[in-house]
């Protein structure tokens, strides 16, 4: 039937149209830097509610990405 099965490398779908498809690799390069961030601020506690911040933020991040792939 119509195609637009989920691309098993990229986990997106394969009929994503081009605006979408460079929107994903935005995101997932910010959930990067984020996480690697997260995990810095976990190591050194000297800000107060930094953690937090950025937990919220890659939870942001990751349900943009997913509302993005499954459109």
């Amino acid at each position: 039937m119509g195609g637009g099965g989920i691309n098993p490398l990229t986990g997106v779908q394969a009929k994503v149209n081009k605006k979408t498809k460079k929107k994903i690799e935005v995101l997932k390069k910010k959930l990067e830097t984020l996480r690697r961030q997260l995990a810095g601020a976990r190591k050194q506690t000297d800000e107060p509610g930094e953690v937090e911040r950025l937990s919220a933020e890659v939870a942001q991040v990751e349900g943009s990405l997913t509302e993005l792939k499954n459109s």
